[in-house]
């Protein structure tokens, strides 16, 4: 037997559009750091402004991994919206595209918990109603 949802119960567009709060885990411990980033949905604006960039990889080589690798890089941080309490040797970094950028090249497990993050749909859809 089917459960029954109303559709517009899973619409994630709306909670992905205007992105949620994470905090990265410690790749040693599993738990989450201070820091705090607002993570934007696959399925935002702001991500389809950028998708076809992404998908196309435009003016990059196949066989150029490290180009390959950058533009990964730079298209995942249009998935970050902001952040709070980012330290780089104890000093705050402040937050921009760039910024996201370079500390993936420093951090790739940070780049790739980001995709997770933003391809959960889970995460975007609105608050179950008490019907």
């Amino acid at each position: 037997m089917s459960e029954y949802e109303d559709l517009s119960e899973l619409e994630t567009i709306t909670g992905a559009s205007e992105g949620k709060w994470f905090s990265p885990p410690s790749p040693r411990t599993g738990r989450p750091l201070k820091a705090s980033w607002l993570i934007y949905g696959t399925d935002s604006a702001e991500v389809r402004k950028h998708a076809v960039d992404g998908v196309r990889i435009k003016g990059v080589q196949d066989d150029d991994p490290e180009a390959l690798r950058m533009k990964r890089y730079d298209f995942t941080a249009h998935l970050v919206g902001d952040w709070k309490d980012t330290e780089w040797e104890k000093q705050p970094i402040p937050f921009s595209h760039s910024e996201v950028v370079k500390l993936f090249m420093k951090c790739p497990w940070l780049a790739d918990w980001v995709n997770e993050i933003a391809t959960d749909r889970a995460n975007f859809l609105p608050p179950v109603s008490q019907a």
